[in-house]
């Protein structure tokens, strides 16, 4: 069954038929982008030690405004421990996990205050999470995504190989 959407260019319905075995084609790049940074913290991967990962969401300043989807995975052998978030996020960001699946909403505003710290506040956001080792091996980590379906904005990380040492 095929789902009607607006195209941003001209505003009318064309059909529009989801592909779920394979991830989207990107779009929105000059808007915004998403980086994922995964770290040690003990010095490696290894079992039962923590791993911090951390997704970087930049927003251009036309980015649209409204609420965005991040999409992450953690890796098989991996088990969430905990996540953070900065004390501005809490009244724009929501976590989610689920099983091995991490999501967030952000809602992107304008800035209530004008000064270049809080602009800046705005344009950048950050998801922190940390995982643990359960298994040694090497296992991928999946692309973390960011999306807007009512603007048609989708982009994602490339994926990434850690290895868990025993």
């Amino acid at each position: 069954m095929a789902i009607s959407r607006t195209s941003p260019s001209n505003r009318r319905r064309e059909p529009f038929t989801p592909v779920s075995d394979q991830l989207l084609e990107q779009s929105g790049e000059n808007l915004v982008s998403i980086r994922k940074v995964v770290t040690p913290v003990e010095g490696n991967n290894g079992v039962g030690k923590a791993t911090r990962v951390e997704l970087i969401i930049n927003f251009e300043e036309d980015a649209p405004l409204g609420y965005y989807t991040v999409s992450d995975s953690i890796p098989s052998g991996m088990r969430l421990m905990t996540y953070q978030k900065k004390e501005e996020d809490y009244r724009s960001v929501w976590i989610e996990n689920e099983n091995q699946q991490i999501t967030a909403q952000i809602y992107r505003d304008t800035p209530r205050d004008e000064t270049e710290e809080e602009q800046q506040k705005w344009k950048e956001r950050r998801i922190v999470y940390y995982i643990s080792g359960v298994l040694p091996g090497e296992y991928v980590v999946e692309s973390a995504c960011l999306s807007n379906p009512a603007d048609e904005i989708f982009v994602s990380t490339d994926r990434q190989t850690i290895m868990v040492e025993a």
